[in-house]
């Protein structure tokens, strides 16, 4: 059986990672969903608005980028936002 560098089996190291991160898709997920319906539902009541354009031009851009310069993009936001 393979041993990590910290001494700890590394199916042991994977089964803590893997459970973290079907936390963290689960989590992500439904807040997705909660926010998108959210908006949609106000642009949908606010059609041909100010706001409807805004949104629309956004979701636009962010559907459009690709997901790693997504990432790079957040990455630096919160290194900014939290001073790291």
């Amino acid at each position: 059986m393979a041993v990590s560098r910290a001494e700890i089996p590394v199916t042991e190291a994977l089964a803590g990672a893997i459970a973290a991160t079907v936390q963290l898709i689960t989590l992500a997920t439904i807040l997705s969903i909660i926010i998108g319906i959210a908006i949609g539902m106000t642009t949908a009541l606010r059609q041909y608005s100010g706001y409807d354009y805004t949104v629309t031009f956004f979701a636009f851009i962010f559907y459009s980028l690709p997901i790693f310069w997504v990432a790079v993009l957040l990455k630096e936001f919160g290194a900014i936002q939290f001073n790291l």
